[in-house]
């Protein structure tokens, strides 16, 4: 349904020259503006040209072509209406184009940017992995190092304390040394002693153990001749403890003298 109002169509260049003059330039692009008014049934048209070269044309001649190339108002009409469906569909076509080209666009902007994406994460799982493995690297260093100082000072202190028990050993090996000339001195002065009191002592008791003659003895002098000989043996015990005490203490020096030495 066409209604009383002015309809813009493009014509083709083909098409103008179907209906214009031979003598029309065709280097020159041009296209006609056509208004129909049903109503009055008359065709009003308009020429327009980018460069304004239409210099030997008039409205009325084109108007006139125009008229004998068309049949009457209603060709015009069915004309217009598929001019009208064929700019729909060409600005359908159009759009839709954009459309899929925006579309295309977007999509291979997006490809780009998730390839873009893709290589970030990349670079940086790259770089993290970098990171850690120098990280990792210096650990082990600063972990190898730590040990090495450790060991060092275990086989210092190690050292040291062999320097020390040898010292010590050897301090303790020129006194026992000392101690055991000096002791071996003693003891060859005691040997030389115990020897020469080992023969007094022989002399002592031989002097003293006299035959006990009893036979001749009344009682009063057996009585004192058992009195005598209880004093004697109460002397023995006593001088046999004294002796005992001495041999104790002299025990306990010898004792208290070694763990000294050892000490040192």
């Amino acid at each position: 349904h066409i209604k009383a109002y002015e309809v813009d169509i493009c014509v083709t260049h083909d098409e103008v020259h179907e209906f214009v003059c031979n003598d029309f330039s065709e280097d020159v692009y041009c296209f006609a503006c056509l208004w129909v008014r049903l109503e009055q049934r008359h065709v009003v048209l308009h020429i327009r040209d980018s460069r304004d070269l239409l210099q030997s044309f008039t409205v009325e001649t084109l108007f006139c072509t125009f008229a004998q190339w068309t049949c009457n108002t209603n060709d015009i009409a069915s004309l217009l209406l598929q001019d009208i469906h064929r700019k729909r569909q060409e600005k359908d076509l159009t759009e839709l184009q954009s459309l899929i080209e925006a579309h295309f666009i977007q999509r291979k902007n997006d490809e780009a940017e998730l390839v873009a994406l893709v290589t970030r994460i990349e670079k940086r799982r790259t770089e993290r992995a970098e990171q850690q493995r120098i990280h990792a690297k210096k650990e082990k260093e600063r972990q190898a190092r730590v040990a090495e100082e450790k060991e060092r000072k275990e086989l210092e202190d190690a050292q040291k304390r062999q320097d020390e028990d040898i010292k010590k050993k050897k301090a303790l090996t020129n006194r026992t040394q000392q101690y055991g000339g000096v002791q071996q001195r003693q003891e060859g002065k005691k040997g030389v002693k115990k020897q020469t009191e080992r023969e007094k002592k022989k002399k002592i008791l031989a002097d003293r153990r006299k035959p006990l003659i009893v036979d001749n003895l009344n009682e009063e002098k057996a009585k004192e001749k058992a009195s005598e000989l209880w004093e004697w043996l109460l002397t023995l015990e006593s001088e046999k403890f004294d002796l005992s005490e001495k041999l104790k203490k002299q025990k306990y020096e010898n004792i208290f003298y070694k763990k000294y030495l050892a000490r040192l």
